[in-house]
C-alpha cells in the first residue's frame, strides 16, 4: 500500500485503450491519506468472484430477462469489496467474517440496481416521458426503502399505475429488487423507518435531480454551478455512504447532520468520489455525451479537454486537502476537550462516520482503475 505524503497519481491514456481520433487523457491527482494503493495480489479475488457469482444468481432468481450484464456486475463487486474492505478482514473472528460477507452481498446488490437504474434514466434523456419518469422512480425507491409496501402485491399495484415507462418490466423487474433489498433490510438487520429516511431520501435524490423545473433531457446542467451541486446527489456517493453506515451499525441523528464540520465534510467526500469518477470515465462520458460530469460541463462552457481536465483535478485536490484538516482538526479538538472524560462525547460518533468515510474514499482510484468500465491508463506515483 502506497502511502506517501507528497504523492500525486499520474496517468496517460494506456496505448491499448485508443482508437483513432480519440483524445490522449493524461494528468495527476493529489495523492495523499484517506487515498491508498493496494497491489493486485492482496486483493481476495475469490471473494469477489464468489460475491459477484452469488448477486448474478440472485438477478437470474428474481428476473424473467437478463437486463444486467456480468461484467459490470463483477466491476460493482470489485468497488464494493474494495471500498468496505473492513467487512473482510482475515484477522476478524469467524462471526465477524460470516457478518461482513453478509454486508458486502447485499452491498453489491444495492451497488448493481442503483447503478442499472442510473444508467437507464440516462439512457431516458430526451423522452418525452423522462421527468415523469425519474420523479416516479425517485418516489418508488424512497417508499421501498422506508418500508410503505407491507406486501409484495401492493408494491406491484403501485408500479402499474405508473404514467411513465416504469410499469414497463424492463424496468419494474429492476425495482422489485430494491424491493427484495427492503426487505431483507427490515427483516434480516432489523432496521426501522425512522432509521432508513435519510438513506432512503438521498437515494431518492439521485433519481430526483436528473429533472429540473419539468426538463426531459440534461440541459438544467449546462449551468456550471448548478450542475456542481446537483452532481452532489446525482453521483450518488453519499446515498452509497448512508447505506454503509446503515450495514455497519452506525445511525446519525438530525443533530448529528447538522454538525457544521459533519455537512462540509460529507460534501467534500461526495466531490472527491464524483471527480475520480468524472476523470477516469472520461473517455466513456466523451462518447455518450454525459451531462453531469464535471469535466464535461467545463467543455460545454468553452474549455478544452486538457483546461477542462486540469480545472476538475484542481477542484478535486483543493477538496482533499480540506477534508483533510476537518478530520484532522476534530481528532485533535476531541482529544483535548475529552481527553478526561470516559462516556460518550458529541464528536464521537462523527469521528466514527468519518472513518468509515475515509476507508470508502481511500480505494476509489485503484477501484476504478481495476473496473473494466472506466479507462485504462498507465500511471506512475511522483
Amino acid at each position: 500500500m502506497v502511502f506517501n505524503e507528497v504523492s500525486y497519481f499520474k496517468f496517460r491514456s494506456n496505448s491499448s485503450d485508443l482508437i483513432e481520433g480519440s483524445p490522449i487523457i493524461e494528468g495527476k491527482f493529489l495523492f495523499q491519506w484517506p487515498y491508498y494503493w493496494t497491489e493486485d495480489k492482496c486483493i481476495n479475488w475469490t471473494l469477489v468472484e464468489a460475491i459477484a457469482s452469488d448477486v448474478r444468481s440472485w438477478i437470474d432468481t428474481h428476473m424473467e430477462n437478463n437486463f444486467i450484464p456480468t461484467h459490470l456486475i463483477r466491476d460493482l463487486s470489485i468497488l464494493s469489496y474494495m471500498t468496505t474492505r473492513f467487512w473482510s478482514c482475515p484477522l476478524l473472528n469467524e462471526e465477524a467474517i460470516f457478518q461482513g460477507r453478509k454486508n458486502l452481498l447485499l452491498f453489491t446488490k444495492f451497488l448493481t440496481i442503483t447503478y442499472t437504474l442510473d444508467d437507464d434514466a440516462e439512457f431516458r434523456s430526451g423522452a418525452q416521458d423522462h421527468n415523469i419518469f425519474v420523479e416516479e422512480l425517485a418516489c418508488l425507491c424512497y417508499n421501498i426503502l422506508t418500508f410503505k409496501y407491507d406486501t409484495l402485491e401492493e408494491f406491484t399495484e403501485h408500479i402499474q399505475d405508473s404514467k411513465s415507462q416504469l410499469k414497463n418490466s424492463y424496468y419494474a423487474e429492476k425495482t422489485l429488487l430494491w424491493y427484495d433489498i427492503a426487505q431483507e433490510l427490515k427483516n434480516e438487520y432489523g432496521l426501522t423507518k425512522k432509521q432508513t429516511k435519510f438513506f432512503a431520501w438521498e437515494v431518492k435524490n439521485m433519481f430526483d435531480y436528473h429533472s429540473w423545473c419539468g426538463t426531459v433531457d440534461y440541459s438544467h446542467l449546462k449551468n456550471e454551478k448548478r450542475q456542481n451541486y446537483f452532481r452532489h446527489y446525482t453521483g450518488g456517493p453519499v446515498a452509497i455512504m448512508e447505506f454503509v453506515f446503515l450495514l455497519h451499525g452506525i445511525h446519525l441523528k438530525s443533530v448529528d447532520r447538522k454538525n457544521k464540520y459533519w455537512s462540509r465534510y460529507m460534501l467534500l467526500a461526495g466531490k472527491l468520489v464524483n471527480n475520480v469518477n468524472d476523470v477516469m470515465s472520461l473517455k466513456k462520458e466523451l462518447e455518450e455525451k454525459a451531462m453531469d460530469s464535471s469535466v464535461l460541463v467545463h467543455i460545454r462552457n468553452g474549455l478544452d479537454i486538457t483546461t477542462a481536465l486540469n480545472k476538475s483535478l484542481a477542484d478535486h485536490d483543493e477538496a482533499l486537502e480540506e477534508l483533510r484538516e476537518i478530520f484532522f482538526y476534530l481528532k485533535e479538538y476531541k482529544e483535548k476537550k475529552y481527553k478526561d472524560r470516559t462516556e460518550d462525547d458529541e464528536y464521537e460518533i462523527l469521528i466514527q462516520a468519518m472513518e468509515i468515510c475515509n476507508k470508502f474514499v481511500g480505494p476509489q482510484i485503484k477501484a476504478l482503475h481495476l473496473m473494466n468500465r472506466y479507462n485504462k491508463f498507465d500511471y506512475s506515483f511522483v
